[in-house]
């Protein structure tokens, strides 16, 4: 994972710090026995934890491993040029049955007429076996001034090409399972968005990249659904720019079983009995996730009786049918938040 340090100039966290989370299951393998950590940078004080969460996910991970090296910053013109990240033949596990690719990109350098590769956007594409399979973008639209350390220094609010003073660095996750046959010899490259002929000194900018192949068991559930986050409300201050909300409450709703996901129910509440339930419906593919709002009509039901300042939220009777989920260790979360002030 990568993290890109805040722009300073009398930029505090504060006594507490900050807290940032990273997912990272798909590299579970290398947190066993004795583990050699390393962080890059000496201008913060940081704090790691690793939180192991018991239980049965939505695919095993079985493998990782790099596609052409662990990380490393190449020219965009040797990119371009197929110098760098040339087509490479990657022999398959043949005790897989489902594969991704994770990849983390960021553009540097303050060349040719658009300051390339940190200030302009192109678009990335791998090939699987000579076919374009996926292009994607990594400009950073909104997210740098979305970031809640709104105290930094310099910069910091403006668009960038795949990183944020001050967050974490994005990972896409590109599914190859539909493309390929366990155990078969695939041939990967990787191409970018051409040198514009008019503004070779673009060439000049360049990427820090790192792609991953991750290789999975089959689905471990048919028909599963999990409750995965909650935007608001919630007292994480990674949120804060949306709390504390009196607004309706958003939550991320994902589909872990391989089945599409039709339809559900999400129950929600603050003082348990007083629930609203919610009729979701739509088309989620395995692991797609959905930012789902539920409307509150009735202001009274923000009313924390117990007084514990919890919201909870529960996804039930998965594609219509009670008892339908198989995995019932995801279907719930609890944040806690803090009420704004409210006037009746």
């Amino acid at each position: 994972g990568r993290f890109i340090t805040p722009y300073g100039i009398n930029f505090d966290l504060g006594p507490s710090g900050f807290t940032w989370i990273y997912d990272v299951t798909d590299y579970q393998m290398y947190l066993k026995g004795v583990v050699d950590l390393a962080a890059h940078n000496t201008q913060e004080l940081i704090d790691l934890k690793f939180a192991f969460i018991e239980g049965v996910p939505p695919r095993d991970v079985l493998s990782r491993q790099p596609i052409w090296s662990d990380f490393k910053s190449y020219s965009y013109a040797n990119l371009d040029n197929d110098v760098n990240l040339q087509s490479i033949d990657v022999t398959l596990s043949d005790s897989s049955e489902m594969y991704k690719i994770k990849t983390r990109f960021t553009g540097h350098g303050h060349n040719g007429s658009v300051n390339c590769c940190e200030w302009d956007s192109k678009d990335h594409m791998i090939s699987v076996d000579g076919v374009e399979r996926f292009n994607w973008e990594i400009w950073e639209e909104t997210a740098c001034g979305d970031n809640p350390n709104i105290s930094q220094g310099g910069t910091w609010p403006y668009a960038r090409e795949g990183w944020c003073p001050g967050d974490l660095v994005k990972e896409y996750d590109h599914e190859l399972t539909p493309y390929v046959t366990p155990g078969s010899i695939v041939t990967f490259d990787y191409d970018i968005e051409d040198v514009p002929l008019n503004d070779q000194a673009q060439g000049n900018g360049n990427y820090i990249v790192a792609m991953d192949l991750i290789s999975y068991s089959a689905p471990n559930f048919q028909n599963d659904a999990a409750i995965i986050d909650v935007l608001n409300p919630n007292s994480w201050e990674y949120y804060s720019k949306w709390n504390p909300s009196c607004s309706n409450p958003r939550v991320i709703l994902q589909n872990t079983g391989e089945q599409d996901l039709t339809s559900c129910i999400i129950r929600i509440w603050i003082s348990y009995g007083d629930f609203i339930d919610y009729e979701w419906t739509g088309n989620l593919k395995f692991l797609e996730k959905e930012v789902v709002e539920i409307q509150i009509t009735d202001d009274s039901w923000w009313a924390d009786y117990s007084g514990q300042q919890t919201f909870t939220a529960r996804v039930m009777n998965v594609q219509g049918v009670q008892d339908m989920d198989e995995y019932v260790n995801n279907n719930e979360i609890s944040t806690k938040f803090e009420a704004p002030s409210y006037i009746s």
